[in-house]
């Protein structure tokens, strides 16, 4: 490798860095709701939670728009536009006093602009690494992306301290990583176009040309996105709606029940939070290990977790369930981005890991309506917490399941075309 690429490698694994440090900005506001509420009595409280809410819908709706983006600006216009935007509109609303509609609007605009500052380290890494780099690279975004919501929430709960408006100027601190990026990400040589290394078992190419006529046709639709790359989306709608099963209805549990005080809940977590973070540093290993079996490995690991939070009768088996899902957590998610990139067609690769962490955002705004219709139909019982952990646990079953399937198949795949390949060493050998 030259010294100038291996130069390049470490801007782009830096810029991907600093990028994913701040992919979480979205959370300085959760230790200031209260006061919020206090400040504005003349709004309904479902209405000023809106203010933790409604960047979720601008994530939904940024995500996607960076795959449309980035085959019309280079990545570092797209980064510098984004960063200044999450700046001015999430920094505002401290000036704003009271106007509740006003910081609503800002809010949401900010959630745009960090939707396409979520996808791009994804993109850039399932766009430009191959499978073991990306597997490696996938999970350390992980693990960055927890160290930055951990500082977020740390730095803005001090900050609060002198006044609810306070927290909103940590939205300037993005400014630095669009710095840091314009002066250090290589530059395409042209918009959409890769940085290094093309993404391993996509489609080569956004149309193909005939051999006989050259004439270039259109890849049809189920060419550039495989059935399969549909029921990666889903995974990632449904697996962080398993999260925010696991974080809205801990606390019931562990109150109602009388297994614990505040101090636990907050102790539950921060250890689903750190052992996330190792669950991150670890994907690259076991995807070296597991190859394929990786994603059945982590849903595995989500269905142990839930069903022992649900058969729980105390604490360790909370801390236990807890602490699983948080490790299992970014396994799952680092394979879906991965696959949904190196399975799409290379002219759709962004978009289909965009689409997924749409999707990823958009679970987080429906899972409360959903999950809790669903246990009504089924007749469970929400009220404890307990129950949303047994219909999770069944739902991640069957996923489960299906992953295995997958894997076998895609195992045989792998097997036919290596036996393929001898064949056709031996022939020409002959």
């Amino acid at each position: 490798m030259t010294t100038t690429k291996k130069n390049g490698i470490i801007s782009l694994c830096l810029c991907i860095t600093v990028v994913a440090c701040v992919q979480y900005g979205a959370v300085i506001v959760n230790p200031i709701s209260a006061a919020m509420i206090q400040a504005m009595p003349e709004h309904a409280i479902t209405t000023i939670m809106l203010v933790l809410t409604l960047p979720n819908f601008g994530l939904v709706l940024g995500s996607p728009t960076y795959a449309w983006l980035s085959r019309r600006f280079p990545t570092r216009t797209i980064i510098g536009i984004a960063g200044l935007g999450v700046a001015v509109f999430g920094t505002m609303p401290a000036f704003l006093g009271t106007d509740l509609p006003l910081i609503l609007v800002c809010r949401l605009l900010f959630g745009f602009g960090a939707g396409i500052l979520f996808a791009i380290p994804k993109v850039l890494v399932a766009s430009n690494m191959n499978q073991k780099d990306s597997a490696r690279w996938l999970g350390l975004i992980e693990v960055f992306g927890s160290i930055g919501m951990v500082v977020y929430q740390t730095a803005a709960g001090y900050l609060a301290m002198s006044g609810w408006h306070y927290p909103f100027y940590l939205h300037l601190v993005p400014l630095i990583a669009v710095v840091i990026v314009v002066f250090l990400l290589p530059k395409e040589k042209d918009p959409g176009s890769k940085f290094y290394v093309p993404t391993e078992g996509a489609v080569n190419a956004r149309d193909t040309k005939d051999a006989k006529t050259g004439k270039v046709e259109k890849l049809p639709f189920f060419k550039k996105f495989p059935p399969v790359v549909f029921l990666y989306w889903v995974y990632a709608f449904m697996f962080l709606a398993g999260i925010f099963v696991l974080l809205s209805n801990i606390a019931i549990l562990v109150t109602s029940n009388g297994y614990g005080v505040e101090s636990d809940i907050g102790m539950i977590l921060s250890t689903h939070t750190f052992v996330g973070m190792f669950g991150g540093l670890c994907f690259g290993f076991l995807f070296r290990k597991l190859g394929e079996w990786i994603f059945p490995f982590a849903c595995l690991l989500g269905v142990i977790s839930y069903f022992a939070v649900y058969f729980s009768t105390g604490l360790e088996a909370i801390y236990f369930g807890s602490g699983l899902v948080g490790f299992g957590a970014p396994q799952i998610m680092a394979a879906i981005y991965q696959r949904c990139g190196r399975t799409a067609a290379a002219s759709v690769s962004a978009l289909a890991v965009t689409i997924a962490i749409a999707a990823q955002n958009l679970s987080q705004v429906l899972e409360p309506y959903w999950m809790t219709a669903l246990c009504d139909a089924l007749g469970f019982n929400t009220a404890d917490g307990r129950d949303p952990f047994l219909v999770f646990g069944i739902i991640i079953s069957v996923f489960t399941v299906i992953a295995v399937i997958q894997a076998i198949i895609v195992g045989r795949g792998g097997e036919k075309q290596a036996q393929s390949d001898i064949s056709s060493t031996e022939t020409a050998s002959g």
